[in-house]
Protein backbone atom coordinates (compact mmCIF):
# COMPACT_ATOMS: atom_id res chain seq x y z
CA UNK A 1 0.00 0.00 0.00
CA UNK A 2 1.14 3.81 -0.72
CA UNK A 3 2.90 5.77 2.22
CA UNK A 4 1.09 5.64 5.35
CA UNK A 5 0.09 9.00 7.00
CA UNK A 6 0.18 9.45 11.09
CA UNK A 7 -3.37 9.10 11.73
CA UNK A 8 -4.05 5.57 9.85
CA UNK A 9 -4.65 2.56 11.56
CA UNK A 10 -4.05 -0.88 10.69
CA UNK A 11 -5.85 -4.57 11.46
CA UNK A 12 -5.11 -8.07 10.64
CA UNK A 13 -8.21 -9.44 8.90
CA UNK A 14 -9.54 -12.57 6.94
CA UNK A 15 -10.62 -11.34 3.53
CA UNK A 16 -13.07 -14.02 1.68
CA UNK A 17 -15.26 -13.76 -1.43
CA UNK A 18 -15.41 -14.89 -5.39
CA UNK A 19 -12.97 -13.98 -7.20
CA UNK A 20 -13.11 -12.53 -10.69
CA UNK A 21 -12.68 -15.80 -12.24
CA UNK A 22 -15.86 -16.91 -9.89
CA UNK A 23 -13.31 -19.10 -7.94
CA UNK A 24 -13.98 -18.69 -3.77
CA UNK A 25 -10.43 -17.45 -1.96
CA UNK A 26 -9.94 -16.43 1.60
CA UNK A 27 -6.71 -14.31 2.64
CA UNK A 28 -5.29 -13.11 5.87
CA UNK A 29 -3.84 -9.36 5.09
CA UNK A 30 -3.62 -6.17 6.63
CA UNK A 31 -6.40 -3.88 6.32
CA UNK A 32 -5.59 -0.06 6.31
CA UNK A 33 -8.19 2.53 7.52
CA UNK A 34 -7.34 6.21 7.03
CA UNK A 35 -8.30 9.55 8.74
CA UNK A 36 -10.54 10.79 6.08
CA UNK A 37 -12.34 6.63 6.37
CA UNK A 38 -11.13 5.44 3.47
CA UNK A 39 -10.40 1.12 3.83
CA UNK A 40 -7.85 -0.61 1.70
CA UNK A 41 -6.32 -4.03 1.92
CA UNK A 42 -3.60 -5.78 -0.52
CA UNK A 43 -5.15 -9.22 -1.85
CA UNK A 44 -2.97 -11.72 -4.18
CA UNK A 45 -6.88 -12.66 -5.62
CA UNK A 46 -8.37 -9.99 -8.21
CA UNK A 47 -11.67 -9.16 -7.75
CA UNK A 48 -13.87 -6.74 -9.65
CA UNK A 49 -14.50 -3.63 -8.87
CA UNK A 50 -18.51 -3.60 -7.65
CA UNK A 51 -18.21 -7.06 -6.10
CA UNK A 52 -18.93 -8.02 -2.48
CA UNK A 53 -16.20 -9.22 0.14
CA UNK A 54 -16.52 -10.16 3.82
CA UNK A 55 -14.13 -9.13 6.30
CA UNK A 56 -13.47 -10.52 9.62
CA UNK A 57 -11.09 -8.99 12.09
CA UNK A 58 -8.68 -11.60 12.96
CA UNK A 59 -8.46 -11.25 17.21
CA UNK A 60 -5.16 -11.67 18.69
CA UNK A 61 -6.84 -13.61 21.66
CA UNK A 62 -8.45 -16.45 19.36
CA UNK A 63 -12.00 -15.24 19.39
CA UNK A 64 -13.95 -15.72 16.66
CA UNK A 65 -15.03 -12.00 14.90
CA UNK A 66 -18.24 -12.28 12.72
CA UNK A 67 -17.50 -11.12 9.12
CA UNK A 68 -18.78 -8.09 7.29
CA UNK A 69 -20.27 -7.31 3.99
CA UNK A 70 -17.97 -4.43 1.64
CA UNK A 71 -18.05 -3.41 -1.33
CA UNK A 72 -14.91 -3.35 -3.61
CA UNK A 73 -15.43 0.50 -4.94
CA UNK A 74 -11.88 0.04 -6.71
CA UNK A 75 -9.31 -1.88 -7.41
CA UNK A 76 -5.61 -1.24 -9.07
CA UNK A 77 -2.07 -2.67 -9.04
CA UNK A 78 -0.55 -2.41 -5.60
CA UNK A 79 3.00 -1.65 -5.22
CA UNK A 80 4.09 -5.42 -3.89
CA UNK A 81 4.32 -7.31 -7.11
CA UNK A 82 1.42 -9.90 -7.80
CA UNK A 83 -1.15 -8.20 -5.58
CA UNK A 84 -3.76 -5.83 -6.36
CA UNK A 85 -4.74 -2.80 -3.73
CA UNK A 86 -8.44 -2.99 -3.14
CA UNK A 87 -10.03 -0.27 -1.70
CA UNK A 88 -13.68 -0.97 0.16
CA UNK A 89 -16.64 0.27 1.63
CA UNK A 90 -19.39 -0.94 4.09
CA UNK A 91 -22.60 -2.69 2.64
CA UNK A 92 -25.16 -0.71 3.86
CA UNK A 93 -28.62 -1.97 4.35
CA UNK A 94 -31.65 0.15 3.54
CA UNK A 95 -33.80 -0.11 6.36
CA UNK A 96 -36.56 1.72 4.63
CA UNK A 97 -37.10 -1.32 2.04
CA UNK A 98 -39.46 -3.35 3.23
CA UNK A 99 -40.17 -7.24 1.45
CA UNK A 100 -42.51 -7.91 -0.95
CA UNK A 101 -45.28 -10.62 0.15
CA UNK A 102 -44.98 -12.28 -2.85
CA UNK A 103 -41.13 -12.58 -2.26
CA UNK A 104 -41.71 -14.17 1.62
CA UNK A 105 -41.45 -17.30 2.76
CA UNK A 106 -44.67 -19.20 3.70
CA UNK A 107 -45.83 -22.53 5.04
CA UNK A 108 -46.57 -24.55 2.34
CA UNK A 109 -46.98 -27.69 3.75
CA UNK A 110 -50.71 -27.01 4.40
CA UNK A 111 -50.15 -27.30 8.55
CA UNK A 112 -52.45 -25.10 10.17
CA UNK A 113 -52.35 -24.58 14.10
Amino acid sequence: MSERSPAAASYRVEVSGWDAQDGFFVEKTTLEWDESGEKRVLLRSQVASGAVVFVRLLDPSGRQAIPVAYHVLGVGRAEVRGTYEIQIAPVRQNRDVQPRADTMITNSTGDED
